[in-house]
């Protein structure tokens, strides 16, 4: 009977913490823990994307008097985990597929992993029993990235280096020119410090937001 009565005691407080968890617990709360369990597996540029689309906007921009604009997940933000629905999430694709399209079609991806995430926690798999980011609606409503057909052609090539190198800035004609010849993201360059060029062995090591780092060859003209 005394242990009858420690089970059932214990059942009902472990019933209380799940139903404070429901009414308390938002996407904002939840993806916060979610960031921080996931840091160490991530790189630099993974963790900064998450952070990203989920900030509130409203800062001050370094260079620029522009506030910075909410993120596209931000206004999941503020939304409890045990409300966010299907229906929700295909209202919140219609909005943001519309006016970001390839911004979202990643938040997409990122809230789809962030919410498997939540269906396996022990604090959050009562109320996440299944992913309503996996809906087709959604998914129509976001659409398929369209096919870049701007490339760079090798007979354009040396009417394009003329242009850039004639540009009045000689960092940015720098800077165009690396792209070209790395292959490397934008952001991967504007992060790029001295310390990171290794001028005696002609290499260059770059931060990779899926491998971490990587080390490419200084082809010699750059």
């Amino acid at each position: 009977m005394i242990a009858d009565a420690i089970a059932a005691k214990e059942a009902a407080a472990a019933a209380l913490v799940v139903q404070e968890a429901r009414e308390t617990v938002t996407v904002g709360t939840a993806w916060a823990e979610y960031l921080k369990a996931r840091k160490p597996f991530w790189g630099a540029r993974h963790y900064e994307d998450h952070g990203d689309v989920m900030q509130a906007g409203g800062k001050q921009r370094t260079r620029s008097h522009k506030l910075t604009e909410p993120g596209v997940l931000a206004s999941l933000a503020a939304v409890r985990l045990v409300d966010l629905t299907p229906e929700r999430v295909t209202a919140w694709a219609k909005v943001e597929g519309e006016k970001r399209p390839g911004r979202a079609r990643l938040a997409s991806r990122l809230l789809t992993v962030f919410l498997t995430w939540c269906a396996e926690h022990s604090d959050y798999r009562e109320i996440m029993t299944r992913n309503p980011a996996k809906n087709k609606a959604a998914r129509e409503l976001l659409g398929k990235p369209k096919p870049i057909d701007d490339t760079l052609q090798r007979e354009q090539l040396p009417a394009w280096f003329a242009a850039v190198m004639q540009l009045g800035n000689p960092v940015l004609s720098a800077y165009l020119q690396t792209l070209l010849l790395t292959g490397a993201r934008p952001n991967e360059l504007t992060g790029l410090r001295w310390e990171d060029v290794d001028f005696q062995w002609g290499s260059m090591t770059i931060r990779d937001k899926v491998e971490g780092l990587r080390v490419i060859p200084l082809p010699p003209y750059l």
